[in-house]
């Protein structure tokens, strides 16, 4: 009897099987290479279109860190050196009839000012940012409020007029109570028993804080990517000289009262006019 013959498939007859692979597992290898080139196709296709359209969402411009440079030694330097001799009358005037004890008496119905009207609660929105407050709490009159609103719009004209990205203003003192006052004098020895904060009337605007343009988990990515560098924060130079100059053009226009100040990095704003009426 004839022995049986083994049938072995046509392609699996090699003369030297170290160097023919099966089909099955060089058909692997084909598709995990061509995997791994799609990937890094698409990362370079995902970097190229972030780096395309990042500065084209924030609306920044190729010559914006220029821009930014040149303002710092173009924009005028006024002084603002409006103290407590000026401030504090005008907070009297305009403001609370008298400091408020402690935060107890804001719960409730809101204080009211002589005229009438009532202090209002200061919100955050696309022009404006308020810190962690731990001597303050965010309540206005009116009138600050609306000053505050003013001076968030005109910073972000000026902001577009010098093709520059947006950033939003940071509030770290609004109004304070007697308390929060005398906690504050036990931290800081140069705060004064007397303030404009009293009254609902006074702002700070910090000049050491900016909400940049660009998210943190964006920044965290261009990271990842090595492109941080490419979208570097080089417009912060200007945006002191941007916020003094509104300023400045607020305080000509009888609006505010501002001190610079140095220590604390912030101009401390005082509403001058019933602005909230003339609107």
């Amino acid at each position: 009897e004839a022995p049986l013959a083994t049938v072995i498939p046509a392609g699996m007859v090699s003369s030297d099987p170290k160097t023919k692979r099966p089909p099955a597992r060089r058909s692997c290898c084909l598709a995990v290479l061509a995997g791994g080139t799609l990937l890094v196709l698409l990362g370079g296709l995902a970097t190229a279109s972030l780096c395309w359209m990042t500065p084209r969402i924030l609306g920044l411009r190729r010559n914006s860190c220029a821009a930014a440079a040149t303002l710092v030694s173009e924009l005028d330097r006024p002084v603002l050196d409006d103290k407590n001799g000026v401030q504090i009358p005008t907070a009297r005037a305009l403001g609370l009839a008298a400091p408020l004890a402690d935060r107890s008496a804001l719960e409730g119905q809101l204080p009211q000012l002589p005229d009438g009207r009532s202090l209002q609660r200061l919100e955050q929105d696309e022009t404006l940012r308020i810190a962690t407050l731990t001597h303050s709490v965010p309540y206005l009159t009116p009138d600050a409020v609306a000053l505050v609103q003013e001076v968030g719009a005109r910073f972000q004209r000026r902001l577009a007029a010098h093709g520059l990205p947006s950033y939003r203003i940071t509030i770290s003192s609004a109004l304070r109570t007697q308390a929060d006052q005398e906690a504050l004098r036990q931290k800081n020895g140069n705060a004064s028993a007397r303030s404009a904060h009293f009254y609902g009337t006074t702002v700070d605007f910090s000049y050491g804080q900016w909400e940049r343009p660009l998210p943190p988990q964006l920044l965290w990515l261009l990271g990842r990517l090595g492109l941080a560098d490419r979208f570097a924060d080089c417009h912060q130079p200007a945006l002191r000289p941007l916020l003094r100059a509104v300023l400045a053009e607020l305080r000509a226009e009888g609006a505010a009262w501002v001190l610079e100040e140095r220590q604390q990095r912030c101009f401390h704003t005082t509403v001058r006019r019933q602005l909230a009426l003339e609107r």
